[in-house]
């Protein structure tokens, strides 16, 4: 079907139906209002296996996979995804604000991490989990902040060296020259130190 010719040929895979236009081109699918217009990708098992939606009545754009629901965007143009966001460990940009009850990071080994970055692409951290420690590493990979087996918290200098500890009942220093300073007028109780 064609208002003008571009002497552009279509691809093989996809010569079925054809529009061509010397100008813009376009598809219109005309619904009520309370209706869908839908495409549906089919073979000879199943005749819907995958299709692309939008649904009148809640304004959504939905996405269909293996006759599962595997995006939809809403009215407001949220995204709600039926499945996981891969990429590979070098993928970089911004996905702005993400709203989930529950948010799963799934390492390739035994840990996981989620980088921290700006807008240049420079990872300035990293949030760490694996067998049941969690933390902030600097870029470097050493940790800042380790909650280790949910037993203590370690705080730790770029250098990996462990400066302060606390566990259930203790705040300890590794070094006798490590101290709590403060102000002549600080109040309070530390109760007891350790150095």
């Amino acid at each position: 079907v064609k208002t003008g010719a571009t002497d552009a040929s279509p691809h093989s895979g996809a010569d079925e139906l054809v529009l061509e236009g010397t100008g813009d081109m376009g598809i219109s699918f005309l619904s009520a209002t309370g209706g869908a217009g839908v495409i549906n990708f089919g073979d000879s098992d199943d005749n819907n296996i995958g299709n692309i939606e939008y649904q009148h009545t809640t304004n959504e754009m939905r996405f269909t996979t293996n006759t599962g629901r595997a995006l939809t965007l809403d009215s407001s143009q949220n995204a709600t995804f039926g499945g996981n966001i891969s990429g590979s460990s070098t993928s970089t940009g911004s996905f702005g604000r993400v709203h989930a009850s529950e948010m799963k990071i799934t390492g390739y080994g035994a840990a996981s991490y989620l980088a921290m970055a700006g807008s240049d692409g420079t990872i300035d951290g990293w949030l760490y989990g694996a067998n049941n420690d969690i933390g902030f590493l600097y870029n470097s990979g050493n940790a800042a902040i380790l909650c280790v087996n949910n037993d203590y918290i370690t705080f730790n200098t770029d250098s990996g060296t462990e400066r302060m500890k606390i566990d259930g009942t203790e705040l300890t220093f590794p070094t006798a020259n490590y101290k709590i300073s403060g102000s002549a007028t600080s109040t309070g109780s530390f109760g007891r130190v350790y150095t």
